[in-house]
Order: C-alpha cells, then structure tokens, then sequence
C-alpha cells in the first residue's frame, strides 16, 4: 500500500510517498520538494519529483503459481498496456566532466537531469514554443535557458559578473 502524505511548510510544497506493508509498517518511503508557492502547481510538482526517484518493479516469473493466478497476471498487464506512458524510463546519462547526471522524462513536456546522490533535480526542462529550447529551473532556484546541441544538452549558467558561459552535458 502506498500512502502520499503531505509535508508543506509555508514556503515550500513537500510530499513523502510511504510504502507499507499488510501490518501499516513502513517498508520504504520517498520525499519530494517544490519551490513552487502555489499549493496546486507546487504539490504537483513535488509529487513528481518524488516518483522520479522510485524505481520502477522488476517482476520475476515464478513458475510454482497456479495457472488462474497467471491468467489474472496476463489480463492485468494487458490492460496496462493499454494506458498511456507517462514517464520513459530508458536511463540517459550525460555528463560535464564534473558531474554525472541522469535524463528523467516527466512527460512530454518537461524532463529532469537528476544526481543519483541527491533527492533533489539537477534542473528542469519544460518545452518552449522553439524545437529543443527549454526553460530550465536549477537546482538552486535559478531559471535559465537550455538546449540540445549535436546531441548533448547546453545549459546558460549566470556567472556573478552578469554573463552567461555554456555548461555542456555530453551524452554518455
């Protein structure tokens, strides 16, 4: 059972995503956090956050099952085919010789580059009306502009002396 429990405080969106078992004992447990001040677009975003960082199942074949609990098995991954895909979870990673991060497909409008190492993203990349331009949101709060070019992504980082330097994120 899984249980999204809100954890707001007044300046930020936080959700805690807890898996439990048939005793209510938490077996696992995933945060997720939103700088977003607007209680409707702010708990979103933190909730997908916090699924970013769960992985997905790994369901092995047990041949002992009874066939009634394989047919039940082969109906119900059949009607979940049927429904859309929300998040690609094909891992790329890109790297800037610094830092390793992971490409995170939220939907088809938005992507996150996310540190195995931090419950945190990177940056966020929503769309622009522009074919591979996105405005990114760091980690730090800070929003830029980004791009795919030649197949790595290119994020416009403010340096304290008002200008700008390219960090490119190479396609590993």
């Amino acid at each position: 059972m899984a249980d999204v429990v809100n954890d707001s405080g007044f300046l930020r969106n936080k959700v805690l995503l807890q898996f439990k078992d048939c005793n209510s004992k938490v077996i696992s447990s995933a945060k997720g956090a939103s700088n977003i001040k607007d209680f409707k677009e702010g708990y979103q975003d933190a909730l997908k956050q916090t699924f970013v960082s769960v992985s997905p199942a790994n369901p092995v074949n047990n041949p002992t099952v009874a066939q009634t609990n394989v047919q039940e098995t082969a109906v119900s991954a059949q009607s979940a085919n049927n429904l859309p895909s929300m998040v690609d979870n094909s891992a790329v990673r890109f790297s800037n010789g610094k830092i390793d991060l992971q490409k995170v497909q939220i939907d088809n409008t938005q992507f996150i580059l996310v540190n195995s190492g931090s419950s945190s993203p990177f940056a966020t990349f929503k769309t622009t009306t522009k074919s591979d331009v996105f405005r990114v949101k760091l980690q730090n709060g800070e929003s830029t502009l980004g791009y795919y070019e030649n197949g790595n992504i290119v994020i416009e980082i403010l340096q304290p002396n008002g200008e700008y330097i390219k960090e490119i994120f190479v396609k590993k």
